[in-house]
């Protein structure tokens, strides 16, 4: 971290002289290069502080008035040296230009403890200022966050409504075959559903600090196996997961729920973007101290120009059409990976597919422990 930067304006030359004596071993001193605004002055990004006079405050004016207002919401103070006996007769557009004043002659320790309140201050605006902007940014989130919520769960109630009714209106009329298909529209519905709710709880526990990393020895083929199978359970339609693993991986040490939500995630958004008939692949393999999962599809690729975004809260590609969703998942899925202390990766062509590769690193595990450390085993 750089020093502070104060910049002097001082009408006297010999109180130059001593402030740049006692002040530039701790702060990069700036001196405008001309007596006057008429001349080159420093730009705002060049100092954080301004040490004048008051003969120099009233040149400056103009000036200092534009710094503070470009400075805005964070704080430029302005200190200022002037003799005692004046103190007390400021005009009060002067004393509003002042945020310290030290008197003459300088007391050496009271000017660098003015210095030092007045740099905390500025620090302390610049975090407020910072968390205010956060604090914006989570509330635009939390509007969206409404705003899309609300209709992704009004769109597929709606469904199921119409349905239930057509079958409570119509039920004599409608044939076996006519009714199983009316149930299967309700329960590719459903499924969605679950999705949505599936991705808010995920979505609020990894924003919360209920989001911990627990990691546990496994067999990851194992694991990895059922996740698949509960997946192909918990969805109405039929589609092929090619699955392969290499080597030993019979005593991995990860979080085993941010293992599944992970793959549940990549696996559920390369069977969506895919064609009914098109099977994705699941790799899983380990390499030194981390274990590398990719997922493949033969879907409608990623724009280039939309890579860059795809982890975004809410964001969707721009090739997505009618294929409903929240742009959640892919969130979701970075917050996994980055809580397991892993990389993502993508690489995408449009109407040729997709493959994710997820690098997480393998832990020590012990008993009752949460995380102990990357392992040291190969």
């Amino acid at each position: 971290m750089g020093r502070d930067r104060l910049l002097l304006l001082l009408s006297r030359n010999e109180n130059r002289r001593i402030l740049i004596e006692r002040l530039s071993s701790a702060f990069e001193i700036v001196l405008p290069k001309g007596d006057t605004p008429q001349t080159t002055t420093p730009t705002l990004e060049d100092f954080d502080l301004i040490i004048c006079d008051l003969v120099k405050l009233g040149e400056w004016k103009t000036p200092i008035r534009e710094w503070r207002e470009m400075a805005e919401p964070l704080i430029l103070p302005v200190l200022t040296l002037m003799s005692r006996n004046i103190v007390g007769t400021l005009p009060a557009d002067v004393r509003y230009q002042i945020d310290e004043l030290v008197t003459i002659p300088i007391d050496p320790s009271e000017l660098e403890i003015r210095i030092a309140i007045l740099l905390r201050s500025r620090r302390l605006s610049a975090e407020l200022s910072q968390k205010n902007q956060t604090l914006q940014e989570l509330d635009a989130l939390r509007t969206r966050f409404v705003s899309v919520v609300s209709h992704e769960l009004r769109s597929p109630l709606s469904v199921i409504t119409g349905v239930a009714q057509i079958l409570q209106l119509k039920e004599k009329k409608y044939s076996a075959e006519k009714k199983k298909a009316l149930l299967q529209r309700i329960l590719k519905v459903i499924d969605r559903l679950t999705v949505l709710l599936d991705d808010l709880l995920l979505l609020t526990r990894n924003t919360s600090s209920q989001a911990t990393l627990k990691p546990q020895a496994i067999n990851l083929e194992q694991h990895c196996q059922r996740i698949i199978d509960n997946f192909k359970l918990s969805t109405s339609e039929t589609r092929t997961i090619h699955f392969q693993s290499e080597g030993n991986l019979s005593d991995i040490g990860v979080d085993t729920n941010l293992i599944e939500t992970i793959l549940s995630n990549l696996l559920s958004n390369a069977l969506k973007y895919s064609p009914i008939e098109a099977s994705v692949s699941l790799h899983i393999y380990r390499q030194g101290e981390e274990v590398v999962l990719t997922v493949s599809d033969h879907g409608q690729g990623i724009p280039l120009v939309d890579q860059p975004n795809l982890f975004e809260p809410f964001f969707r590609a721009r090739n997505v059409g009618t294929i409903p969703g929240t742009g959640l998942g892919l969130n979701i899925l970075k917050q996994c990976v980055d809580l397991h202390r892993g990389q993502i990766s993508v690489e995408s062509e449009l109407d040729r597919g997709t493959t994710f590769t997820v690098v997480l690193p393998v832990f020590e595990t012990t008993s009752g422990s949460e995380t102990t450390g990357i392992s040291s085993h190969a």
